[in-house]
């Protein structure tokens, strides 16, 4: 099993989206995969499912429901040659609200229980290949867990100084719990910046470079993801349905356009995983 947590600076680059269409990718390819919403904090990976009922893994952390309850297998659902298993976190505010104020003690069982999470379904029934954590942005006891729990840490930026500065600040942060391998995905990258690939090629050196000489860190630059202004278009037209009172559910790319640039890139960049 490969264990891989998504991470970054802060919300809204597209951890979530990414980690999706990743995943669905490899089950496209017969992989047996798990998705783990582990961004307790502000939950988003229902929003791409929320039409399954399934026991939220908040229920599995603290009150010890099973795990068979919080996994549902979306391998029917969308014709997969693998299974692609989700494990969905509890959005209401009372969970979320909860997760702010988790102490050390109710940290370390969580630790524990993560760990359990992953040997179970690295056996049978799951036979697991890639175990994926979608993170809550940032620093936190939940994610120094996830951490420890993966093999590799996959920071995704956007490609701004704020982020790129941000992000080299994160890591400073957690050099202390970095046993893992790192590795960063640049996401909403205009496509007309991609095609001179020299000049591709020198600024990842630079973003490398940078991580390197202020942290310490040897990091892999996995790949870049064009913009998608058709996903953007496509995001606009459901929050007016939802808005007015329609039922949305969010698009999935490696579904609905496999041979999107994104996804092109995307599938790039899974074949350069640690």
């Amino acid at each position: 099993m490969l264990s891989l947590a998504i991470h970054s600076n802060k919300g809204g680059v597209g951890k979530t989206t990414i980690g999706v269409n990743m995943a669905m990718l490899l089950a496209q390819e017969g992989k047996n995969v798990c998705l783990v919403d582990f961004d307790f904090a502000g939950p988003n990976l229902f929003t791409f499912f929320n039409k399954i009922n399934v026991t939220y893994l908040n229920e599995y952390f603290w009150n010890e429901k099973a795990v068979d309850e919080c996994v549902y297998n979306l391998k029917d659902d969308y014709n997969l040659k693998g299974n692609l298993f989700i494990c969905l976190a509890d959005p209401s505010s009372e969970s979320v609200t909860a997760t702010l104020e988790l102490d050390t003690v109710a940290g370390m069982k969580m630790l524990q229980d993560a760990m359990k999470l992953k040997n179970i379904l690295r056996k049978k029934p799951y036979e697991v290949d890639f175990l994926i954590f979608d993170n809550t942005p940032g620093l936190g006891v939940i994610n120094v867990n996830s951490f420890l729990v993966t093999d590799t840490i996959l920071f995704l930026i956007k490609f701004s100084n704020s982020d790129i500065n941000g992000t080299v600040n994160l890591i400073s942060g957690l050099i202390d719990v970095l046993n893992n391998e790192t590795a960063i995905i640049a996401n909403n990258i205009p496509p007309e910046h991609l095609v001179n690939e020299s000049e591709v090629r020198n600024l990842e050196k630079l973003v490398v470079g940078k991580i390197k000489e202020q942290t310490g860190v040897d990091i892999s630059f996995l790949g870049w993801l064009p913009t998608d202004k058709e996903l953007q278009s496509i995001e606009y037209m459901n929050a007016v349905k939802n808005l007015n009172g329609e039922e949305t559910e969010r698009v999935i790319h490696a579904v609905t356009l496999p041979d999107h640039p994104m996804m092109m890139a995307l599938r790039k960049v899974i074949k350069k995983l640690p």
